[in-house]
């Protein structure tokens, strides 16, 4: 008998412990929190280093541009060409020192590799237009007049230039006075006896 009421009363403590369990239950367990994994520093790539040519040929070509002879004017820039050979900006300038210098050729040189490495440099179809022209090489000159003119129809050196060559070579006044009259509208400095023939 008392072991059946012992059942009985165990059983009803247990149903209502589940009653109370289903009324009220226990509050969730807090997840665990998952970090994210740790990544390792990126590290900046290298600076590519310096060729210690390009320093020593642009420290020639400053050199150069502060000279007031033309022979030391080539010599530094040619040894800035000699470490850099694709140095633009100094075989441009040595080639406008060259034709200043009354050696044409070498200045024709010296264009001819600056318009293979830069084919619309109309500055340099223009020089050598003006290195042509000293050697007598008139429709090679105005060819690259022209050129230079079709780059850059403001080119207003060009103009001034091309201008010279239709007074002096081409013998047509009125190309000459266009350009002379379009070069001073775009600000050159055309010389008044220049115009004075022109309406």
């Amino acid at each position: 008998m008392r072991y059946i009421l012992s059942v009985l009363l165990l059983a009803l403590l247990s149903s209502n412990c589940i009653a109370q369990f289903a009324k009220n239950p226990p509050p969730p367990q807090p997840k665990p929190q998952q970090t994210a994994p740790q990544q390792a520093p990126v590290k900046a790539a290298p600076a590519p280093p310096v060729d210690p040519n390009i320093k020593k040929a642009q420290d020639f070509y400053q050199a150069a541009m502060k000279e007031t002879s033309l022979d030391n004017v080539v010599k530094k820039f040619s040894k800035a060409i000699e470490l850099n050979p694709n140095f633009r900006e100094a075989i441009f300038y040595r080639g406008v020192a060259y034709y200043q210098n009354k050696n044409a050729q070498k200045a024709i040189n010296d264009f001819d590799k600056i318009i293979q490495l830069d084919p619309k440099n109309f500055g340099a179809y223009m020089y050598r237009g003006r290195a042509k022209e000293s050697l007598k090489l008139l429709g090679d000159a105005l060819s690259d007049y022209n050129t230079a003119v079709k780059m850059n129809p403001k080119f207003a050196e060009g103009l001034f230039y091309r201008g010279q060559y239709y007074k002096m070579n081409g013998n047509d006044a009125k190309k000459a006075c266009d350009d002379f009259n379009q070069a001073k509208k775009l600000g050159f400095n055309v010389a008044e006896d220049l115009l004075k023939d022109c309406k």
